[in-house]
């Protein structure tokens, strides 16, 4: 997972961007600081990386320009496979974007939104992966689905041989590992928790189950030893549910209470992926949707539940902004959060609130719409995401591919696989062209 980016121009750190908690300033000035002489010195590549307690700090050096290029993400990022292309991308569209200011003190910061939206892109690329693991009936695929916001299954449906999906959390995208917990399908376990981010140990909260889950803390000290992990005590409606204190006690991990198959519960389960990847909702770029539907929901309650509503005429249960938490999680809906903006310039500004749009549905209707709404808007973020990783496999694999290939492959129009090629070319992935006619594209 990509955690930091600097650029450093002599001793001072001229941009940064934090996606999750890692390194301080003073650490990496000084990091660069030996960097700088590393290179000078001829001792070391100008593009390389070095291992800084439990992250990876990647590295590129314009000498000339005395600039830093700086990656900070975790031990287990591999630097060959994706890092150092990412890497080598940036510094190149830093120095086009900043050609003609690169020499003076100070950047032309009009255009930082565009270098933020470049390396916004660049984080998606190297997405956290997240392992979900865990015996057969603990609820897996439940949270699974709850991140996704699919419907919640009534009934177990046993996972055969694992599944893997893209889930979006404001702008930030995970690939997410939820693989059988059947006996039969141990051979697979390995292969699928190796290279995560974070491991996720899923348990049903009984004693039995608990006990068994020490095998899942000895595979992910194997294979997946610099992961971040959590155990998740599902089912704690349960009469049989052991206090996840008791769970903590015995298993000697960090352990979140869970109900999987209750829709309310999936901003419990934001937090806790948040929190287990040690990401700062207030400071990553990518979660600024869910701080500022977050504050526009609590003004909103504010302004609900506030006694000066009645000296305007109107009741306090005529607006409400619905009993989901998923209404703060991907923004709220816009008549509900317009009215509560709107009531809230009255009681504070003296402002005449517009009555036409506090006039709405019940709060099921407005939150059965935005749910709707999300999925919709989730469903063809994540389509259009994994349209690019097959086309990426496609044209790994075959080197030359013809577009109408691809078309009866993919099953989606000509322009869309050229637009698709075209942002994988943009971010570096793969480097190549089309011939004359745009039929085919080849790998350089």
């Amino acid at each position: 997972m990509l955690r930091q980016v600097y650029i450093i121009k002599q001793d001072d750190i001229i941009y940064k961007r934090i996606f999750g908690n890692a390194l301080t300033d003073p650490e990496i000035e000084d990091i660069s600081f030996k960097i700088r002489n590393m290179a000078r010195k001829a001792k070391e590549k100008e593009t390389s990386h070095i291992d800084f307690f439990n992250y990876r700090v990647s590295y590129d050096v314009e000498l000339e320009l005395n600039l830093i290029f700086i990656f900070v993400t975790g031990l287990v990022d591999d630097y060959f496979r994706s890092i150092k292309t990412q890497l080598s991308n940036f510094k190149e569209d830093f120095l086009k974007l900043f050609a003609d200011s690169i020499e003076k003190e100070m950047l032309d910061y009009s255009k930082i939104d565009i270098l933020n939206a470049i390396i916004d892109k660049m984080h998606r690329n190297l997405k956290p992966k997240i392992a979900v693991v865990g015996f057969s009936s603990v609820g897996k695929t439940t949270i699974k689905k709850l991140l996704k916001l699919d419907e919640i299954p009534l009934q177990h449906i046993p996972t055969i041989s694992g599944d893997i999906a893209t889930i979006k959390i404001g702008k930030l995208f995970f690939s997410l590992f939820d693989f059988a917990g059947q006996d039969q399908f141990k051979y697979l376990w390995k292969g699928f928790i190796k290279g995560s981010d974070a491991v996720l140990i899923i348990t049903d909260s009984t004693l039995k189950n608990i006990e068994k889950s020490r095998f899942f803390l000895e595979l992910k000290e194997k294979e997946a030893y610099y992961a971040r992990s959590a155990i998740i005590g599902n089912k704690q409606d349960l009469p049989n549910a052991m206090n996840v204190k008791e769970i903590e006690k015995l298993l000697g991990l960090k352990t979140y209470p869970m109900i999987a198959n209750r829709i309310e519960n999936r901003d419990k389960m934001i937090q806790i992926i948040t929190e287990i990847l040690d990401m700062n909702i207030e400071s990553n770029p990518l979660l600024d949707d869910l701080v500022e539907t977050k504050q526009v929901t609590e003004e909103i309650e504010l302004v609900i539940n506030n006694e000066p509503l009645k000296k305007i005429g109107i009741p306090n249960d005529s607006i409400s902004v619905g009993d989901s938490n998923g209404l703060r999680d991907l923004g709220l809906e816009n008549r509900v959060l317009n009215a509560g903006k709107d009531l809230k310039n009255h009681l504070f500004e003296n402002k005449e609130p517009d009555l036409k749009i506090i006039q709405k549905p019940t709060k099921s209707i407005i939150l059965d719409s935005h749910i709707e709404s999300v999925k919709k808007k989730m469903k063809e973020d994540i389509e259009d995401f994994n349209l690019k990783e097959r086309l990426l496999g496609i044209i790994r694999v075959k080197k030359r591919v013809k577009i109408n290939y691809v078309e009866k492959f993919l099953r989606i129009s000509h322009e869309k696989i050229i637009g698709l090629i075209y942002d994988l070319v943009g971010s570096g992935q793969i480097e190549g062209e089309f011939n004359d006619d745009d039929t085919e594209f080849k790998l350089n």
